[in-house]
């Protein structure tokens, strides 16, 4: 059953060994003169590594009994580590930034020593400053309001006028204390008026004759006699 296995698959499972790698010859330096610096030639590139011997397929329907067998081992070639070009000096983005800290740092200095400045300036009175007096509160009472009383209106007394119905000049109570009559102004009809008999001749305004000499009052007092005695009256009664 080995008898169809190609040719070009080892067959004691041993690694086959790497092929060779060309050589590359030193490179010759041309002579430098006296006085003079050797600048160096730059490196070859190194040849690129040779291609992996091609392992050929075993044919359809043949069991391939060394394919569980370790693929021949080739050292992998490192790539070259590029390295990153450093920049001299510091670039205008970082001074600018320096900058704006410094900038920063004296702006907040200097805001802190004008609060400290200001704080101490404020608790500190200046001998100028006067006291200022203190309002007494006076407490707000309420004012109780005050009742308006309403005073009635005075109704004026009508005067009292006495009463005379005979109008004889005396009022019907100075009649009524006399004993005259109130309806009849002569009462004992001698020709005087109640009135003038008790308050001019003095007479008695109940008797026609006061005097008892046979004339009434009436008659007396318009001949010019005194009807209340003997004699002339001082004053004769007017007509």
């Amino acid at each position: 059953m080995f008898d169809d296995v190609p040719e070009n698959l080892p067959t004691d499972g041993a690694t086959p060994p790497p092929s060779p790698q060309p050589v590359v010859p030193p490179v010759e330096q041309p002579p430098v003169a006296e006085g003079t610096l050797a600048m160096p030639e730059p490196p070859e590139p190194a040849p690129a590594p040779a291609p992996a011997p091609a392992v050929a397929l075993a044919p359809a329907g043949v069991q391939d009994m060394f394919a569980d067998t370790d693929a021949p081992d080739v050292p992998a070639q490192a790539a070259p580590i590029m390295t990153a070009p450093q920049k001299k000096g510091m670039g205008m983005g970082m001074i600018i930034l320096i900058v704006v800290i410094v900038l920063a740092l004296i702006a907040t200095a200097g805001g802190i020593y004008y609060f400290m400045t200001s704080s101490s300036d404020s608790k500190t009175p200046s001998p100028t400053d006067t006291v200022a007096p203190v309002e007494t509160m006076v407490p707000d009472t309420e004012m109780e309001p005050e009742v308006m009383i309403e005073e009635e209106p005075e109704v004026p007394v009508a005067p009292v006028v006495d009463l005379d119905s005979d109008s004889d000049g005396l009022s019907d109570a100075e009649e009524a204390a006399l004993g005259t009559s109130s309806l009849k102004p002569d009462t004992d009809s001698d020709g005087l008026f109640d009135r003038d008999e008790v308050e001019i001749y003095h007479t008695n305004p109940l008797n026609p004759d006061t005097d008892g000499d046979g004339f009434s009052d009436g008659d007396e007092v318009r001949n010019g006699y005194n009807p209340n005695g003997d004699g002339q009256l001082l004053t004769p009664p007017s007509e």
